[in-house]
């Protein structure tokens, strides 16, 4: 009952259109084929997707040393597809984007990964972590807490406050744009994104 009445107020609280300053494309070349559900509720954002998606704000970029946090809530659904963050973005308004993405499934399992134009590569595959809260089922979302911290020659990646990988720098592309990736037809909200 009580998921039911958060996504009355969740409804009640939505803003009219597309966050401002926000962009959303294909995480692919090429154009969207529906727009996806992009929103901004009281406690941050929700967004529903056809086609995966890349959801960022141009004038925000990540370079250096830096932190970057998000929490994020899996509604449920029948797919076990990856949601989470992205960094490392660059000529994300064109064919040659790049960017460098790190999800969670609803099973239990991440994957790091890079995008170059329309060639991918794995940096780490679909990999289980006990840090990840699961989906089991049901009918309430599920929270997990994503952080990425970009050091000097390492980066860490954290969920829940555990890390799940820690890797070279020079092998993964850090510093550019950053925002959400979340693939086909998933229901998310991220109650923040903070960049330190």
């Amino acid at each position: 009952m009580q998921f039911w009445i958060n996504v009355v107020l969740m409804l009640l609280t939505v803003a009219q259109g597309r966050p401002a300053g926000w962009q959303v494309r294909s995480d692919r070349p090429g154009l969207l084929a529906s727009e996806p559900y992009f929103v901004s509720v009281n406690s941050g954002w929700h967004i529903t997707t056809g086609p995966s998606v890349l959801a960022y704000q141009p004038a925000s970029t990540a370079k250096g040393t830096y932190r970057l946090e998000s929490e994020i809530l899996l509604f449920p659904g029948e797919r076990n597809e990856g949601y989470g963050l992205f960094v490392g973005g660059n000529a994300l308004d064109s064919n040659n984007l790049s960017y460098t993405a790190f999800q969670l499934r609803q099973d239990g399992r991440f994957s790091i990964w890079s995008r170059t134009g329309t060639t991918t590569k794995d940096i780490v595959p679909w990999t289980p972590h006990p840090a990840i809260a699961a989906h089991k089922g049901g009918v309430d979302p599920v929270k997990n807490l994503i952080v990425i911290e970009v050091e000097t020659d390492s980066v860490t990646l954290r969920v829940n406050g555990r890390p799940v990988n820690v890797g070279r720098r020079s092998l993964i592309g850090v510093e550019g744009n950053f925002g959400f990736r979340v693939n086909e037809n998933l229901n998310i909200q991220a109650t923040k994104l903070a960049l330190q």
